[in-house]
């Protein structure tokens, strides 16, 4: 065995490869570059995935979607208009009962 490595490194006299550039001191017995190793037998292929239906595009032309959107609408200015008169109605009352209390009058 050599002593020292082709790149410069000092070796240790049981050395199997060099510890700076990793290069084999020495050809194992029985080992060919030309081995032949056999190839795995092929993964099966897995049968394709269902895919998944696709979501219809939300615009004009999808009558749904805009149903949907005429529908929010319609439901957000009716609940704005009531709560508004629901707070003018009660604003009013709120406002005879102390105007009736302050006369002296009975809520007529």
């Amino acid at each position: 065995m050599p002593e020292y490595c082709t790149c410069g490194a000092k070796l240790p006299p049981d050395a199997r490869f060099c510890h700076k550039c990793a290069k084999p001191q020495y050809d194992y017995p029985g080992t060919d570059d030309a081995q032949i190793v056999s190839e795995p037998p092929p993964l099966p292929v897995p049968p394709p995935l269902p895919t998944a239906l696709a979501a219809p595009e939300i615009n004009f032309r999808n009558r749904i979607a805009v149903k949907i959107g005429f529908l929010a609408a319609l439901l957000a200015v009716l609940a704005t208009g009531l709560i508004t008169f629901g707070l003018s109605v009660s604003g009013r009352s709120v406002a005879w009962i102390l105007r009736c209390r302050a006369l002296g009058a009975g809520l007529v």
